[in-house]
């Protein structure tokens, strides 16, 4: 029988995975900015890099709801998912999965850095999801 701290306990674990992963995003976002890769100008880097941090949660929320909880709720801690050369490689795929299912498998060079931030977001939420594993996992 799973108890309802052991459920909390993982859903917060998840909630932590979920804060790296977006910690990971802003701070994509905001060196992709600051350098100019992006070709945004310097003087609209932080009003650009708040609005992206904040456009982040829209795209998270869902992927949070749709596939980590259940993951993490349903893949035993002893699994070999949980090392983390396979659940970092993974999430970093499923980061290019979602970025391709959002935006409807736009792949142009605009979109480049979209991807690349969506695989360093998923491969982060993984890394931090392993990281915290024995702090939240039963």
């Amino acid at each position: 029988m799973v108890s309802v701290v052991s459920i909390f306990k993982q859903l917060l674990g998840t909630f932590v995975a979920l804060i790296g992963g977006w910690f990971a995003g802003v701070i994509c976002i905001v060196v992709i900015a600051f350098t100019g890769i992006g070709g945004d100008q310097r003087g609209s880097v932080v009003g650009a890099a708040l609005m992206e941090a904040v456009f982040l949660w829209f795209y998270l929320i869902p992927v949070w709801i749709v596939a980590l909880i259940p993951l993490y709720l349903a893949i035993p801690r002893t699994s070999l998912l949980w090392r983390p050369y396979i659940c970092i490689s993974l999430g970093a795929l499923a980061g290019l999965l979602c970025a391709a299912l959002f935006s409807s498998g736009n792949i142009d060079s605009t979109m480049f850095l979209w991807y690349a931030v969506a695989a360093i977001v998923g491969a982060a939420t993984c890394l931090t999801a392993v990281v915290t594993r024995d702090r939240f996992k039963p």
